[in-house]
């Protein structure tokens, strides 16, 4: 659940909401509708931008060609997984959700295993357009937040990320 509902629930706990309360929870609702066909689209269309950005950052970045067969495959993998983690954060309507549920610990495992960065960024932007060019403009716009998330979080330089 967004955590600021969640924390207003719990403040309300034991009374009735407040006005200010119930208009946030409205708010909440209204866009409801949108983010669920969002998802859906994006659940749609998952395998075709996955192969599209894996396929993007292969060609782009030769050098990754070096670290095995297998590695075009993880890159999907990796993709696929992060893409569903944007899904539920856009159902909660929660871009933190994204740090505390995975992109802190993707972004671990990545620079243990030699990524750089920039390369993060770059592989994770690559995501973003497949995105935009595999649902609808609505989808898009409403997942955009999300995947900047990744990119902004995936692309921190390691003094900045500690």
């Amino acid at each position: 659940m967004n955590l600021s509902l969640e924390n207003m629930f719990s403040a309300a706990a034991g009374r009735y909401p407040t006005r200010a309360e119930s208009a946030m929870l409205t708010s909440w609702a209204a866009t409801l509708e949108a983010r669920v066909a969002a998802v859906h689209e994006l659940a749609a269309a998952e395998e075709k931008i996955v192969n599209l950005a894996a396929a993007e950052v292969m060609r782009s970045s030769p050098e990754l060609r070096r670290r095995g067969e297998e590695t075009r495959a993880k890159a999907a993998r990796d993709m696929a997984l992060v893409l569903r983690h944007c899904a539920h954060a856009l159902l909660r309507d929660d871009v933190d959700y994204l740090d505390r549920e995975l992109l802190v610990w993707l972004r671990s495992v990545l620079l243990s295993l030699g990524f750089d960065t920039r390369f993060l960024a770059s592989s994770y932007r690559l995501l973003a357009i497949a995105v935009e060019e595999s649902v609808s403009p609505r989808a898009a716009k409403l997942l955009k937040p999300y995947l900047a998330r990744c990119v902004q979080t995936l692309g921190e330089r390691q003094q900045e990320a500690s």
